[in-house]
């Protein structure tokens, strides 16, 4: 097994507030363990979380844009106010020009015309005066309403988006806090597992020196009791003597490569052990 079938990718959703980005996706390196560790269902239920939060951005930024339809009408009621507010002033110049008429001499007409002309004149102004304060007064209501349903939609709007981010920044904490825990399990285990190894490496090892030793010590054992019966023999065997020395050199050379084989598998396995516990790191 290489170190990438030993490690698994947890990724998470950077947050945005404004506008739909797609989520960028950050790595997380944890080692899923010695053996092979795996935790599917974790993975699962973070996926969960973070899709979770990118449903809280996108109706976060619906709710903005519903926001600022309501300023864009709010901007529309302000020029229909504004269009009234010039409506009246166009009244106003009206009714000085009635006034800047009625101070002219009107001698040839008479004095019953006179006072004709100002009936009509007052009743003009009476009538223009009346117009521009129900314009005024209707002016004013549109505009405070206007206001007043604005200032409602505003409130409205900042508090489900506070409500929005507050929600959307503890399921950011509760998916760190759960990323945090299974790393620290998954190192938990990889510790036990490592140390399991390397106590079980030691015991190879010492196993391994050990059938070292007795095989020495038994070959020693072996050379020693064959060259004692070859001295016996040489006395009565001289003809055989060299031969059965001979023998007893290759016997010796037989168990020191046996004896070197058996230290160079011991050493070939301590090093196969260290890339163990190398790769499980």
């Amino acid at each position: 097994m290489t170190m990438s079938d030993e490690t698994r990718v947890i990724s998470s959703h950077a947050l945005t507030v404004e506008g739909m980005t797609q989520p960028q996706v950050q790595p997380l390196n944890l080692p899923t363990g010695f053996n092979g560790y795996r935790k599917d269902s974790v993975e699962q239920y973070v996926n969960g979380l973070e899709t979770q939060i990118w449903n809280l951005q996108r109706q976060l930024t619906e709710k903005n844009m519903v926001l600022d339809k309501r300023q864009s009408e709010l901007g529309k009621r302000e020029q229909e106010a504004e269009s009234l507010r010039q409506q009246i002033e166009r009244l106003n110049a009206d009714l000085q020009d009635a006034r800047q008429a009625s101070e002219n001499p009107m001698q040839e007409l008479g004095t019953s015309l006179g006072k004709e002309f100002q009936t009509l004149k007052n009743t003009y102004e009476s009538k223009k005066r009346e117009e521009l304060e129900q314009a005024r007064t209707q002016a004013e209501q549109i505009l405070q309403q206007a206001k007043d349903e604005s200032q409602k939609r505003l409130d409205s709007a900042t508090e489900t988006t506070k409500q929005m981010m507050t929600a959307a920044h503890d399921k950011k904490q509760k998916l760190e806090q759960e990323c945090a825990k299974l790393k620290k399990e998954t190192d938990d285990k990889v510790a036990i597992q490592l140390d399991a190894a390397k106590k079980q490496a030691e015991q190879i090892i010492s196993k391994a020196e050990a059938d070292a030793v007795n095989r020495l010590d038994k070959a020693s054992q072996e050379i020693d009791l064959r060259t004692k019966k070859a001295e016996q023999h040489a006395a009565e065997l001289d003809a055989n003597s060299k031969k059965l020395m001979e023998a007893a050199q290759q016997r010796e050379e037989t168990a020191q490569n046996n004896v070197a084989n058996s230290f160079a598998q011991l050493r070939q396995l301590g090093a196969d052990i260290d890339k163990l516990i190398s790769k499980s790191k």
